[in-house]
């Protein structure tokens, strides 16, 4: 990977994993090193966590595919190796709220939705999170009420 391209994302458009028959990657346990090491990395690179997450749903059992997309994310980390958080105390002090709703109908094979949020502080990116629902939801208000309650109690 020393020589490898830079990507400028971290999951090619258009994207969906599975955890489907296919042929295993050459080494397992590299796959899960590399995965369980990129987490900790996203305690200070919030880009790279959805991307990671979603990596470490296959851990017990990845196929060539997954190996693949870990493989994007390592040469997305080498192009934005120069990112850095900054912290930026000189602003007025408001917070400011985003939730989103991903994937209103979620993963094609469990049905199941995911949800994030980010909460600033002025400028300051100060919590964020995503969450795999663990219940089918009927309908899109019933999943964006249960969305702003996770974000609620986070505040």
């Amino acid at each position: 990977m020393l020589g490898c391209k830079p990507y400028a994302t971290q999951i090619a458009s258009g994207s969906k994993l599975s955890a489907l028959d296919g042929t295993p990657p050459s080494d397992t346990q590299a796959y899960q090193s590399i995965v369980g090491a990129l987490q900790y990395i996203t305690l200070t690179r919030p880009d790279l966590r959805y991307a990671v997450m979603h990596l470490c749903q296959f851990m017990t059992n990845p196929i060539i595919v997954h190996d693949q997309c870990l493989k994007r994310i390592l040469r997305y980390l080498k192009g934005t190796l120069h990112y850095i958080m900054v912290l930026d105390f000189l602003i007025a002090l408001s917070q400011h709220i985003f939730l989103l709703l991903l994937c209103g109908a979620g993963c094609p094979i469990i049905r199941r939705s995911t949800t994030g949020f980010c909460i600033y502080f002025g400028d300051n990116l100060i919590s964020w999170g995503s969450k795999k629902k663990p219940t089918v939801v009927r309908a899109s208000a019933e999943a964006e009420y249960k969305a702003l309650a996770i974000t609620a109690s986070e505040i």
